[in-house]
């Protein structure tokens, strides 16, 4: 929520979906249903393909000032340039990009959308989506977001629209970011009412909390000392800033002609960052509240809501659990860099800087020009990393950083390796994109099973012995690794794998040519898939013999489980919400 509004601010917009979307040749009234999976705090991911590649998992997120995709994926993709943007992040910091047109591009692979231009986003896209389409990708068409149906249904070529039972919203304005940028996309602002007070909130499917208050409003209106019971907690940013909230209950709140008794609301601390400042509104209508209707656009720009079987009259209190920050068990964001890889923010010095979770390394690491800069003392031939705060907020009590060479692309970048992961029991929820720590009371392990020991042949790593096509595969469980499972260079040469393939997709790598290939069966730790995405290294490639093991297991089989790793060295699995078979 931070992070793209700023990345992505300055300058043109980039996308405006403001042609009726249809398919090819279809010329009937249709109404076209496409299914959306949630993603991080229950926003709406849909597929996406480009041509015949695909799917690709974007996010619809209508508090986005332009449609997004991973750099890295841009260039797979092969997608023209038209130009470069420039912005600020929230600690100032340039921000330039390239500026993507996407064509043949299909929603779901049945919905033709118009050509698209995309900022290529080389910072973290949490979750491994693949990019992000904001609001026009709604308000371009009739439409309806359905939460409760998980879908996305279009209204073509004059198909009317059942609004029985539905309310229409006092719509401000949809304006395009910056005052009507030309070509930019829309923005949906929305008048509600909070304790018989008027609000001008803007809709965003990208902010997990039901209402985040400005921190200009709460001090304009005496809101931060006002209620009891309040808890501290706070939104961060992926560049290292944190908001400072309050989180508080307000009695009645009025949502278009839709009543609520009582709501759990964020209060943005006005001595702290206000990352609302600049937007022009009170606070932000998000998923805690939009996720209890079906939101209709209609002709006109009119914007309607109907209730669904999770409408709740005391709205939000999932904010509650899942935002408070408790230092005795932390529950810290993660975050996902463009390939893909598992991120922490932390601060130290004043200074933020991205850390990486690194299953594949046994020892946490930082480079010593990094750690200079960060301010981190020297220690034992390394560098002591318990001055790091992580998500801003909570210090490691013991963290031993080694030196390490600087590493091309990431610099500033800390490893955090197995030693962090199992000192003290910590659980990765890739469900909600979280890390709990557990400093004392040990995790629940119910529905988890056992999936690997740390080994002592394979330097104190995580090794598990999968059948791959059949074969007995030993792989490293290493979260640096994009693909499911990576074969090294011996294993492709001893399998005879390099041309068994024909429709195999070549792929240029740091160390050489790469083969991504789709094989039958995967059978790792008692879970199983029918067809795996399997990288084929290039078998003249030079590859330690010495190695216990002959694969990686990356992130495309990791993040479909969530994880819980333990003192004694071991490690639980569950597979989770984004589980294939």
């Amino acid at each position: 929520m931070l992070s793209k509004r700023d990345l992505l601010a300055g300058g043109g917009a980039l996308l405006a979906l403001m042609t009726a979307p249809a398919r090819a040749g279809d010329k009937k009234p249709t109404i076209l249903q496409i299914p959306f999976s949630p993603g991080p705090g229950d926003g709406p991911v849909v597929d996406l393909f480009f041509g015949e590649k695909g799917p690709y998992r974007f996010f619809i997120d209508t508090g986005a000032s332009g449609a997004a995709i991973n750099e890295s994926l841009a260039k797979t993709l092969k997608l023209p340039p038209i130009g470069t943007e420039g912005g600020a992040g929230l600690t100032g910091a340039s921000d330039r990009h390239f500026i993507y047109t996407a064509r043949d591009v299909r929603l779901g692979g049945v919905l033709a959308l118009p050509a698209i231009d995309m900022s290529g986003w080389a910072k973290p896209m949490s979750d491994g989506r693949d990019g992000l389409l904001p609001a026009s990708l709604l308000t371009g068409a009739p439409s309806e977001l359905d939460y409760e149906g998980a879908l996305v249904r279009y209204y073509l070529n004059g198909a009317p629209m059942d609004l029985t039972g539905f309310v229409k919203l006092d719509t401000a304005s949809q304006a395009d970011y910056g005052g009507g940028t030309a070509g930019g996309a829309e923005k949906i602002y929305v008048r509600v009412k909070l304790d018989g007070r008027e609000l001008l909130c803007i809709v965003d499917t990208g902010s997990p909390p039901g209402l985040v208050l400005s921190g200009a409003y709460v001090q304009s209106h005496g809101l931060w000392s006002k209620y009891p019971d309040a808890v501290d907690s706070r939104l961060a940013g992926v560049d290292g800033g944190v908001m400072k909230t309050r989180i508080v209950k307000i009695p009645d709140f009025e949502f278009g002609a839709v009543h609520f008794d009582g709501i759990w609301v964020e209060l943005g601390d006005p001595g702290s960052h206000d990352m609302l400042l600049g937007m022009g509104v009170d606070g932000i209508i998000g998923v805690d509240i939009l996720r209890q209707f079906t939101l209709a656009f209609a002709e006109r720009h009119d914007v309607y809501i109907k209730p669904n079987s999770r409408f709740s009259p005391q709205a939000g209190a999932r904010s509650r659990a899942h935002k408070t920050f408790d230092a005795r068990q932390p529950v810290l964001p993660l975050r996902y860099s463009d390939d893909r890889r598992v991120q922490i923010t932390a601060q130290a010095g004043g200074k933020a800087v991205v850390c990486l979770i690194n299953t594949g390394v046994t020892e946490s690491a930082v480079a010593p020009m990094a750690a200079q800069a960060l301010g981190l003392a020297s220690a034992g031939g390394g560098f002591d990393g318990s001055a790091l705060a992580l998500d801003g907020l909570w210090h490691p009590a013991h963290l031993p950083l080694a030196a390490r060479p600087a590493l091309a692309g990431r610099p500033a970048a800390v490893d955090l390796g197995l030693d962090f992961l199992t000192a003290q029991a910590c659980r990765i929820d890739f469900d909600v994109n979280e890390m709990t720590i557990f400093p004392a009371e040990p995790p629940d392990l119910t529905g988890y099973n056992l999936f690997a020991t740390r080994a002592a042949g394979g330097a104190g790593r995580f090794l598990v012995t999968a059948k791959l096509a059949g074969a007995d595969t030993v792989c490293l469980i290493d979260t640096a690794v994009q693909p499911a499972v990576v074969l090294t260079p011996r294993a492709v040469m001893a399998r005879n794998l390099w041309d068994a393939f024909p429709d195999a997709e070549s792929r240029k790598g740091l160390s050489g040519e790469t083969r991504l290939v789709k094989m039958r069966g995967l059978d790792v730790a008692g879970l199983h898939r029918d067809e795996t995405p399997v990288q084929l290294s290039d078998p003249t490639m030079a590859s330690g013999a010495d190695m216990p093991y002959v694969a990686w297991l990356g992130m495309d089989f990791l993040h479909r489980c969530n994880w819980i790793f333990t003192p004694d060295g071991k490690l639980y699995a569950k597979p989770n919400g984004f589980w294939t078979g």
